[in-house]
């Protein structure tokens, strides 16, 4: 053996280890680290001396069954430090005390809940928030993976009934809506009433009366009303519609041979003159119609016309008028 060789095994023999290798050497698992097993500080899998496993890479753990954050408690990004166990002592003499151990999260939604993973030496514990009842707010209130879901209810405006969604946290019903009013015989406004304040959406229709001949005239001119021989009795008596809607019809004015007036449904006046179209009324009994009363005294020939049940009654009853029907329902 040549002095080289020999000085070589003297230094392996008195070592007790060669360099890189395994053994107690410097590149011994337990050349530094004392008993404890060694911790990676690349990627992969990682063990501390509890046998707390550990994946660096994905950034999650498992601490007792539950899901642990790779963050420290004070947020900031630091990875779980592997070698500090939760036991209130300083494993890694560090100068702190169950350091750098994270957090634990559990539950859903509304019943999301995070602690710290270690607590005074004892490890945390995370129970999920209770739940509640689900409300149309984006929220999983009831903890059951889903948002607002099955909220439906009825719900109405002053215009009629619908239903009411949940429509990205925020309730919506579909019921109709009040809109401006127009002159089409609706209420748009479902405020009760009918095409109001809408000027010439109806018209007035003045009643007169002559007593020479014992006839009553109607007509929507005042200068007509007042024709020689006519005493204008109600000015605005009641009121059609100037033009044509769904759910009117035509109320025509007829002239009879006898030189009087009458007023019908019939397009052809009852086989009578047809003068005209005194306006627009309603066939039936709707909201703010009146009847208009159809009277007839066949001593002179007269068709008589009236709102008032009273003087309806009162002509049957003392002049002579025998009642036929409702003509039509005005305004």
């Amino acid at each position: 053996m040549k002095w080289g060789q020999w000085f070589a095994a003297l230094t392996t023999a008195a070592l007790g280890c060669s360099v890189g290798e395994g053994g107690d050497g410097f590149g011994s698992a337990n050349s530094l680290g004392g008993g404890d097993a060694a911790t990676e500080t690349g990627g992969g899998d990682s063990t501390n001396g509890n046998g707390t496993a550990w994946n660096d890479d994905n950034g999650l753990g498992t601490i007792g069954g539950q899901t642990g954050s790779m963050e420290d408690e004070s947020g900031d990004d630091e990875p779980i430090n592997p070698n500090e166990v939760c036991n209130g002592i300083d494993d890694d003499a560090n100068g702190q005390i169950d350091d750098g151990l994270g957090t634990l999260s559990c539950g859903m939604g509304a019943c999301a809940n995070e602690v710290p993973a270690c607590d005074g030496g004892v490890p945390g514990n995370c129970t999920p928030l209770p739940g509640g009842e689900e409300v149309c707010n984006g929220l999983d209130d009831d903890c059951d993976g889903a948002t607002d879901e099955d909220l439906t209810s009825t719900c109405s405006s002053a215009c009629g009934s619908g239903t009411e969604t949940c429509i990205g946290g925020v309730p919506e019903c579909d019921a109709p809506q009040p809109a401006a009013e127009s002159c089409n015989y609706s209420d748009d406004d479902c405020d009760g009433s009918l095409d109001e304040d809408l000027a010439g959406c109806r018209i007035g229709v003045h009643r007169s009366f002559n007593g020479s001949t014992i006839e009553h005239f109607y007509t929507t001119s005042v200068a007509e009303a007042m024709t020689p021989g006519f005493t204008l009795e109600f000015q605005d008596y009641y009121f059609v519609y100037a033009a044509e809607h769904p759910g009117l019809v035509p109320f025509f004015r007829c002239l009879k041979g006898n030189g009087k007036h009458f007023y019908t449904l019939s397009a052809n006046c009852e086989g009578q003159t047809v003068e005209g179209t005194l306006g627009y009324v309603s066939s039936s009994d709707v909201d703010e119609a009146t009847p208009l009363y159809r009277l007839y005294q066949g001593a002179n020939g007269n068709h008589f016309y009236t709102t008032s049940a009273a003087e309806r009654d009162n002509a049957v009853d003392n002049l002579g008028y025998v009642f036929e029907s409702i003509a039509c329902y005005v305004f």
